[in-house]
């Protein structure tokens, strides 16, 4: 046999032989993979549940509640039937959660009635309401709610109406009262005090009036000042009555001598045209006001002093008209009160005082303001007068009426004209006195007149 061919032979078997090597050991990794599909599905199961003691529709709540957490899906529903008088109950939930339906039922279902239909008196929610007496805020909801007095956000419900003035909450029937007794803690009078504000205004008024009246010297005796004789008894006249006595009495009478006899008077002079005058005034004004104020946050408690005035103006045509004055007053805004209670608390605020008054008014009687402006704030002890406001006013007005140019010459202003000289000063107090107000609840409705024996307490 030919070499090659032996050779191809022989390869040929040692491939064949490890062939067959490698099926059988291919043959032996074979692995196999089972794959189990669960989609997180509860096996469910119904069951119908025939009640003796309670009715279907007042069991059903309860048994929902428990069911619809262990299964979404799961489902309570009710059959009354009244030919058979017989209360159905079908619950659809996960196969392992029956035995718990089946303790619930049971409890439930139990021969104890609290009234003649059944043994069930509600479904465990209780819903309430509380109107407050003396204040009501959205702080107070905040502490029923943050305060856990209600049973939580997902169990409970606690709402405040403010435009009726009412606490709204659903919640166990337990803590529904307790809400009530707690709210009833916190609905007590709020602090009040009676403050009562004075102004005193202290005027001191100076009038100098020197000199000589010029229309007055002018219309009277200033002109002829010098001509201080009276005709009717000049000389001039006397010599007339002597020469014409002597013509016609001579030849009347005869010859004869004749005594002439006469009078001086001192003549009609007027000094009501020297003007030389001085005044000295004071005066004191007191005005007072009472604000009630409170602990309320963001309330501003105002009390205005607006004394009406009459004012003379004048028109496009200049007709004169009096109208009342602008509004010269004094108006004190207080804020931020906080009172402590009892007898011997104190009252913190704070105040701003605005006052305008009348300085200047021009020829049509428009008038021209000044206004002061002081912020600040306050302690004050109940039944203690303080002083919360002082200002000075100084006003210094100087008037000369006389002849033209000759008034205006130092000293010689004084015989040629009148010069008056007017200086006012004038001294703003305000003070504060706070009056606690003490809640009286035997006082009767609509009685006033019991209101400051109650403050004197």
């Amino acid at each position: 046999m030919n070499p090659w061919i032996q050779k191809c032979a022989v390869l040929l078997a040692a491939a064949g032989a490890l062939t067959l090597y490698t099926e059988v050991q291919a043959a032996e990794k074979v692995q196999k993979i089972t794959f189990i599909e669960d989609d997180a599905q509860k096996d469910m199961a119904s069951k119908i549940y025939v009640l003796k003691y309670t009715k279907a529709a007042d069991v059903a709540p309860f048994v929902r509640s428990a069911v619809v957490r262990y299964c979404r899906e799961s489902n309570v529903s009710t059959v009354s039937d009244a030919e058979r008088n017989r209360q159905l109950l079908i619950v659809s939930t996960g196969i392992k959660m029956i035995p718990y339906v089946d303790d619930i039922v049971a409890a439930l279902d139990r021969n104890a009635k609290f009234d003649a239909h059944s043994n069930i008196t509600g479904n465990g929610i209780a819903v309430g309401y509380y109107q407050p007496q003396f204040r009501a805020t959205e702080s107070m909801l905040d502490i029923i709610v943050k305060g856990e007095v209600s049973s939580g956000a997902q169990d409970s419900s606690v709402r405040f109406d403010a435009q009726r003035n009412m606490f709204y909450f659903k919640d166990t029937p337990a803590t529904v009262d307790d809400i009530k007794t707690k709210l009833a803690w916190l609905d007590k009078p709020a602090p009040a005090a009676r403050i009562v504000l004075t102004v005193y205004e202290v005027r001191d008024s100076d009038l100098k009036d020197i000199g000589i009246d010029y229309l007055s010297w002018k219309n009277g005796p200033g002109m002829n000042l010098f001509n201080v004789g009276y005709n009717a008894l000049s000389m001039h006249t006397a010599e007339y009555i002597m020469e014409t006595l002597a013509d016609t009495g001579t030849e009347l009478l005869g010859t004869a001598t004749y005594g002439f006899g006469g009078f001086y008077t001192a003549p009609a002079f007027d000094m009501s045209f020297i003007r030389m005058l001085q005044q000295n005034g004071k005066a004191t004004v007191s005005s007072s006001a009472n604000v009630l104020v409170a602990n309320v946050p963001g309330k501003s408690f105002k009390v205005e002093f607006a004394p009406e005035y009459q004012n003379i103006v004048k028109d496009a045509d200049h007709v004169t008209s009096v109208t009342a004055g602008e509004s010269a007053s004094m108006a004190i805004a207080i804020t931020d009160t906080v009172i402590t209670a009892g007898k011997d608390g104190v009252v913190n605020f704070n105040y701003d005082l605005t006052n305008s008054n009348v300085v200047e008014r021009n020829n049509l009687g428009v008038e021209l303001q000044e206004t002061e402006a002081i912020t600040s704030c306050s302690t004050l002890k109940f039944n203690d007068e303080q002083i919360i406001a002082t200002w000075n006013r100084t006003s210094t007005v100087e008037q000369t009426i006389g002849v033209p140019f000759l008034c205006e010459v130092p000293v010689l202003k004084y015989i040629f004209g009148t010069t008056t000289e007017n200086t006012e000063v004038t001294r703003m107090i305000v003070t504060a006195r706070a009056v606690p107000v003490v809640y009286n609840e035997n006082m009767d409705p609509g009685v006033i007149a019991e209101f400051d024996e109650i403050c004197k307490k």
